[in-house]
């Protein structure tokens, strides 16, 4: 009798999981107000008596779901000390905890959704305290560090933190192949989902971290924003690393990013050829032709004088027709490496060769006229290895050979005191 009885306790919990199961698929698909009883119950392979007997009623079947969800959700947030954390940090965490959550419980996110576009009373009676309380110590935690000044002061935070919510809303959800072609390469869902949290705290920190005043020479030629070459390869690792440094140095230098991920070398629809990687970046012809030539120096200087209207020129006319256009797009970057703007290269490697994205940038700063090659550069080879270790000082010698200033990496340095120092080379910068 004792083992028919734990068998019968056993079934009735199978029974009332598939029934869960059910109800919760119908929740999350067709919102309290349109699931019907009897499809759940067809679902759970179960007669519709039995869902009363159990849950007594539709709204205790919807209660006894979020129960059970929200139980999982308090389990994936919980031992998080928000309050304790820097407000970088803190961000970032946020949203990378809670778009984690969101694509492993996808069903508790579409029933909050339909429980907000039926009015909210429903769910907001089922919704456990530590719903509240989360939203209420994220929330008392950023203005904190907003009366200390680390965060801006005419943020208002609900709207932020509703805000960071929109964002992730559009995108936990998709499938596979959506993802891939809004990101443009083959990659897995999670992977790529990585790569939009992280593109949503990079965001949301340049929109909420106090930028640093431009000095006024920054504020001239083109001296607020930053090339950045991206030559890693897309692994989530390199992704998240490279992203992180790049906040770090915006918010350090005060810049404005703009990319040059797609640098073709330099000569391969024009008259000038194109040179190897062992030629631009090893200090061989180009730069030997490029420092002894005086006619090409000279030229150079003449030519100067004429360019700074024609930029001024070019960057009005691509920035009124900006927008999403992609042709006044690659005008502002163009504009912006003849400008001298300066680089932030992020590289990875293998055996310690040099990207062919910086190979083919270091091949037009020694040929192309129209580009100076004087700049501050900042380099960051992903990751930490020998061959890493390599490229980094085989990099900057390459740009300090073209004329440039390589902000140098101490070996073990962080990504934050690297940005300090950066920062301070181009401030210094005349």
């Amino acid at each position: 009798m004792a083992g028919r009885r734990s068998m019968d306790k056993a079934d009735k919990r199978e029974v009332q999981t598939r029934i869960l199961d059910a109800a919760e698929a119908q929740f999350a698909g067709n919102s309290y107000a349109g699931a019907r009883v009897n499809e759940i119950a067809a679902q759970a392979g179960v007669n519709q008596a039995l869902i009363h007997y159990y849950f007594q009623s539709k709204e205790g079947l919807y209660e006894a779901v979020l129960t059970r969800l929200f139980a999982q959700w308090e389990r994936a947030i919980g031992g998080i000390a928000w309050d304790e954390i820097e407000p970088e940090e803190l961000i970032r965490r946020y949203v990378e905890t809670h778009y984690r959550i969101r694509c492993a419980m996808p069903n508790l996110f579409h029933i909050i959704t339909w429980g907000a576009l039926e009015g909210g009373e429903l769910l907001g009676r089922y919704a456990p305290p530590s719903w509240a309380t989360h939203f209420e110590t994220v929330r008392q935690a950023l203005r904190r560090w907003q009366a200390q000044g680390a965060i801006l002061q005419d943020m208002n935070v609900p709207v932020f933190l509703h805000t960071l919510w929109g964002m992730m809303e559009h995108f936990y959800y998709r499938s596979e192949g959506y993802l891939q072609d809004m990101a443009g390469h083959e990659g897995s869902a999670s992977a790529i989902q990585q790569e939009i949290a992280a593109q949503i705290v990079r965001q949301s920190l340049h929109g909420v971290l106090p930028q640093p005043q431009l000095s006024a020479r920054a504020a001239t030629a083109g001296m607020e924003r930053l090339l950045v070459v991206r030559a890693h390869d897309a692994g989530p690792e390199a992704i998240r690393e490279a992203d992180a440094v790049l906040d770090a140095v915006l918010h350090s230098t005060g810049r404005t990013a703009v990319g040059l991920d797609q640098m073709e070398p330099y000569g391969t629809t024009g008259d000038a050829e194109t040179g190897d990687a062992d030629t631009a970046a090893g200090g061989g012809a180009p730069a030997q032709r490029r420092s002894g030539d005086d006619a090409t120096r000279q030229r150079k200087s003449d030519a100067a004088a004429g360019r700074s209207e024609a930029i001024a020129s070019r960057r009005s006319e691509a920035l009124a027709a900006r927008g999403d256009d992609v042709a006044a797009r690659q005008e502002e970057e163009r504009i912006a490496l003849e400008e001298g703007a300066p680089l932030l290269v992020l590289a990875s490697t293998v055996h310690g060769e040099l990207p062919m994205q910086v190979v083919a940038l270091l091949d037009r700063l020694s040929r192309d006229e129209d580009v100076e090659a004087s700049r501050c550069v900042g380099i960051w080879t992903l990751g930490t290895s020998p061959a890493g270790d390599s490229a980094q000082r085989a990099m900057e010698e390459a740009f300090n050979r073209m004329g440039a200033y390589a902000a140098a990496r101490v070996p073990g340095q962080t990504l934050q005191l690297y940005a300090r120092r950066f920062a301070r080379l181009l401030a210094g910068f005349r």
